[in-house]
């Protein structure tokens, strides 16, 4: 049952990335309302439609977007984990999408990372890099 409700997940991101139009969705949110902490809950890792679910606080992120850092604290004991970032403070990158190629307004890029589409909708904090095959992560005050 749970790998039905991944392929599910994966296949609506999909379609929903695939029925954007070219110039773009959603909005360019202040840089303000990325500041401040962020738990990770959900990583989709790319089309292998391998779901990580965390449980709150157990990965935290904390944006400072006057310094245009982020400090990952990573307190998962799963040596198996597939996620990309250590303990650490990382420069980050908001970068405006304006041919809007990608179906978003913006990008996030972490250290030398592209995390891809960059929103915040109802208080969840997302990337989205499946169109480079990557991953979507979800996070969530």
């Amino acid at each position: 049952m749970k790998k039905i409700t991944v392929l599910l997940l994966l296949f609506s991101l999909l379609i929903g990335s695939s029925c954007q139009e070219t110039k773009g969705t959603g909005s360019v949110f202040p840089s303000d309302q990325l500041t401040g902490k962020w738990n990770v809950v959900q990583v989709l890792h790319g089309f292998s439609s391998f779901l990580q679910e965390y449980p709150s606080h157990t990965i935290v992120w904390e944006f400072d977007t006057t310094n245009h850092t982020v400090s990952i604290q990573n307190n998962s004991s799963n040596t198996n984990d597939r996620y990309i970032f250590e303990n650490g403070t990382y420069p980050y990158v908001l970068t405006p999408n304006t041919d809007g190629s990608l179906g978003c307004l913006q990008t996030l890029t972490v250290q030398d990372v592209n995390l891809g589409c960059c929103t915040i909708t109802n208080g969840e904090l997302s990337f989205s890099a499946i169109y480079l095959d990557g991953d979507y992560i979800k996070l969530v005050r």
